[in-house]
């Protein structure tokens, strides 16, 4: 996914007044057709902004002051699948491949001098 189709979806999301609930427009592989219906809205925003590609720190100031971030990376199918607990891989980003995977980052810390995020991975 490109950056710039993630901003489609954000100004999408603020002209719709929203998004669908999961339960009512479940993924399902098809070629795209929108099947939107405002009564089942879920979730909306009034604005986004862009995080700079790679600063972590401009990240981690828009997550301590905004709250949560959507990016997308690449990730191998383990990072994928990952649903609960700590996940560590000193190798698991590899920049010369395509961006693969979108998830949200939810929080940060520090702990014994190995700083992490908390991510939201559905």
């Amino acid at each position: 996914m490109k950056r710039s189709a993630l901003v489609d979806c954000y100004q999408y999301m603020v002209n719709s007044g929203g998004i669908d609930t999961l339960e009512s427009y479940p993924y399902d592989q098809k070629p795209p057709l929108c099947r939107f219906k405002p009564e089942n809205i879920g979730a909306s925003i009034q604005g986004y902004g862009t995080v700079t590609e790679g600063d972590e720190e401009e990240l981690k100031a828009v997550v301590g002051t905004l709250g949560p971030v959507s990016v997308i990376v690449t990730a191998d199918l383990i990072f994928i699948l990952y649903r609960k607990g700590i996940y560590f891989n000193d190798n698991w980003l590899n920049a010369s491949e395509p961006y693969n995977h979108a998830l949200t980052v939810i929080g940060y810390g520090s702990e014994n001098g190995q700083d992490y995020w908390i991510v939201r991975n559905e």
